[in-house]
């Protein structure tokens, strides 16, 4: 079911919703639901990072101009409950075998792939407040709101049962918690519109937001600490299809054939809750007694770590983000007592079933799987330096990557290409966690890493033998242990400017594994290689004059390359499919193999004392790494006329004068701008080349995911809603 059907039930005729003015107050964003508003465009082409940079920028500007203060939220890798991995699995499953059947369908109707690297980007630049936390972003975003004071801004519609975690504590028919401004991204327009009279305020814009208010809708009818129950009962992308006592069934609701299926359990749930007092569990136990003593436990456990999910704690992880943010506190929130929140650092506890209350009220606390982390690290991994992801394939259940960016024609997905690199992101984990005598922690590695990924319309299971690598702090350089995992010296020839170094690397790992699939051209005869290298080389070169401008001309450059009759296999929802899919195929893999590569030397970085870390690399932001993915294609799909032997210098004496971006000055300066630019790039590709760089083979289990044929039905349902 879609938990868009709880946002259509409980604001039906805008009930509920509140149209008001923002400005002058903290706001508290998650930073998912931030980039996909502002991604509009979609990644049929591998993005348009430039344009969507500018896009952050502005927004950013613009929120400030109001006075409203952000704090981005994202979360590490999601400790999802066993059952809800096995749902996404098979969602996945079933969506490949339909893409399959109809290949009209297109993977990529999405953000692009690198989109939420761009938004940490900017926000860097911008000095914007974001942190990376360990508790599920819903939670860890409402808990510093409510500490905070200030509305929250997300996509989710979960918001509407997200309660305080006094709600369990005060059970009685008075209490009544302090609502959540609940602000609805989709809503949010952000152009400032000025202020009337702005005497009383120190800003004179504000911003035209819709809020989301439960506590005028049915929710009212049942006490604040059941809301979390009446999801956790009816969403079953969260737990399995509960089963309900024959008493919800007998409620007599209105026989309204306009009501779904969806709908009317909603409000026949809603019904039974709102005769239950506040204080009473009844409801609980009879959902338990529907299961024998067989199915229980796991029941229980499972419903436990739904429903402490949708509970959001101030005092405790709001006080705490707001600490690690440095942000300032309320006068009113000073005079309490800090406290930490709950986390399990030992992963031994298991939570004491017996107590159904206790259970709920503490649920399964999420593993903290950063204890005993050294400082370097955990700032890491707060400011979201590494890709955190990737901690799910040791520290929880597999990591699984998303088909949607993939050329469905191609066997392999394009995450095979920095496979490798991940490998070596686990051996680095698993070695700091046998070097710390906490290898308690890597429940993931039962024995080997797991991770899911897409073979042909199929999804498997790969299952890595993980080799912990001992790092030793006191004496190792990460240039070192970066040049022992590629068994190379990483000789570096040339240090200007400064990134170049990783972006050749970039294009030699990619580069290997082109050849890896059968691509027998060279380096410099790769087309997509030499305009991915032109792109970033000419953007990393104006860094300080990025603007409108530029993405202008690149996007007139684009439009320019296309031939007239629209070389596409015509329009496919609304979008035109590129006719050499095997082109934005290449560039999303040098997309990946950039960001692995990136995230691999930053957290070997963080394990290392500040004067032990890379001397050679240094990256560039991704957006001007990869500014547009249209730009690259259509250059591709130009070089590709060229006979392979001339494409290179093709390049550097055609078509980098055509793209180099001129801002108005003499042509003498222009030329000389050119020259620089035209070593530049060679150097890039002829140090690509030279690199001598071998990677260990990785060897691992495939299993075929084998889908559960009880969704069959709903998954039906599922894709007929998506049509």
């Amino acid at each position: 079911m879609s938990l868009e059907i709880w946002r259509e039930i409980f604001t039906k005729n805008r009930q509920g919703i509140e149209s008001v003015h923002l400005f002058d107050t903290d706001l508290v964003v998650e930073g998912l639901g931030f980039a996909a508003k502002l991604s509009d465009e979609k990644s049929i082409y591998g993005g348009e990072y430039l344009e969507y940079a500018l896009r952050i920028r502005k927004a950013l500007n613009d929120l400030e101009k109001c006075g409203i203060i952000p704090h981005f939220i994202f979360s590490g890798f999601k400790q999802v409950t066993r059952f809800g991995q096995k749902r996404m699995l098979d969602i996945t499953s079933y969506f490949l075998g339909e893409c399959a059947k109809d290949h009209n369908r297109s993977a990529n109707k999405q953000p692009p792939i690198d989109a939420n690297s761009v938004l940490i980007d900017v926000l860097r630049e911008m000095k914007t407040s974001y942190i990376n936390t360990l508790t599920p972003t819903l939670r860890s975003s409402c808990s510093l709101a409510a500490f905070l004071q200030c509305p929250v801004a997300g996509y989710s519609p979960m918001y509407f049962v997200m309660t305080p975690i006094d709600a369990l504590v005060k059970q009685n028919i008075d209490y009544t918690p302090t609502e959540l401004k609940y602000v609805m991204l989709d809503s949010i327009n952000l152009t400032p519109l000025p202020k009337e009279d702005s005497h009383v305020s120190s800003s004179n814009y504000y911003m035209q937001v819709d809020i989301l208010r439960p506590e005028v809708t049915d929710l009212n009818r049942i006490h604040p600490s059941k809301r979390p129950l009446l999801a956790a009962l009816h969403v079953s992308g969260i737990i399995p299809s509960v089963r309900l006592p024959k008493s919800v069934y007998l409620m007599h609701y209105p026989n309204d054939e306009s009501l779904r299926p969806t709908e009317r359990r909603i409000k026949m749930l809603l019904e039974w809750l709102s005769l239950c007092p506040p204080e009473s569990w009844k409801p609980l136990e009879e959902v338990f007694a529907c299961y024998p003593q067989s199915e229980s436990q796991t029941f229980i456990q499972e419903l436990s770590a739904a429903f402490s999910q949708n509970f959001y704690r101030p005092a405790e992880e709001g006080r705490c983000l707001a600490e690690q943010l440095d942000v300032r506190v309320p006068a009113d929130a000073r005079s309490n007592q800090t406290s930490k929140p709950q986390l399990r650092g030992q992963f031994s506890e298991i939570p004491d079933i017996n107590n159904i209350f206790e259970l709920l009220q503490c649920g399964q606390l999420e593993r903290d799987y950063t204890a005993d982390w050294p400082p370097r690290l955990i700032h890491a991994f707060r400011n979201s330096l590494f890709d955190c992801r990737l901690l799910s394939a040791v520290y929880g259940d597999g990591l699984y990557l998303s088909w949607k960016h993939d050329n469905l024609n191609s066997f392999l997905s394009i995450h095979e290409a920095s496979l490798p690199i991940r490998v070596m992101h686990y051996r680095v984990l698993a070695g700091l966690e046998h070097r710390l005598n906490r290898s308690d922690k890597l429940i993931g590695l039962s024995p080997h890493a797991t991770e899911y990924m897409r073979r042909g319309n199929k999804l498997f299971a790969y299952h890595i033998p993980v080799k912990p690598l001992d790092i030793n702090p006191e004496n190792e350089h990460t240039d070192y242990i970066v040049g022992q995992l590629f068994h190379s010296s990483l000789n570096n020839k040339f240090t200007e400017p400064e990134w170049s170094f990783s972006l050749s690397t970039t294009l030699t790992l990619a580069h290997k594994f082109f050849q890896q699939m059968g691509n027998g051209t060279g380096l410099e005869e790769s087309s997509v290689i030499l305009a991915t290298a032109l792109c970033a080389v000419l953007t990393g070169n104006n860094l300080n004059s990025i603007d409108d401008e530029v993405c202008k001309h690149y996007s007139e450059l684009t439009s320019d390359l296309q031939p007239q009759d629209g070389n596409t296999l015509g329009p496919v929802h609304g979008v035109n499919e590129p006719s050499k899919p095997e082109l934005v195929e290449k560039f999303n893999e040098i997309q990946v193999v950039h960001h692995t590569l990136r995230s691999l030397v930053s957290l070997i970085d963080s394990l290392l004392p500040s004067d032990r870390t890379s001397e050679k690399f240094s990256f560039l932001p991704t957006w001007a790494i990869f500014p547009s993915g249209r730009l690259v294609y259509w250059l591709a799909d130009h070089i590709d006329s060229y006979h392979p032997k001339d494409r290179l210098q093709a390049v550097i004496r055609y078509w980098l004068p055509q793209v180099q971006f001129l801002k108005p000055k003499s042509s003498l300066t222009s030329n000389t701008d050119c020259t620089v630019l035209a070593d530049q790039f060679e150097r890039v590709i002829r140090t690509s080349m030279e690199l001598d760089i071998r990677l260990d083979p990785i060897i691992y289990e495939l299993c075929e995911f084998e889908p559960s044929r009880i969704h069959e039905i709903k998954l039906r349902s599922i894709s007929a809603s998506t049509q």
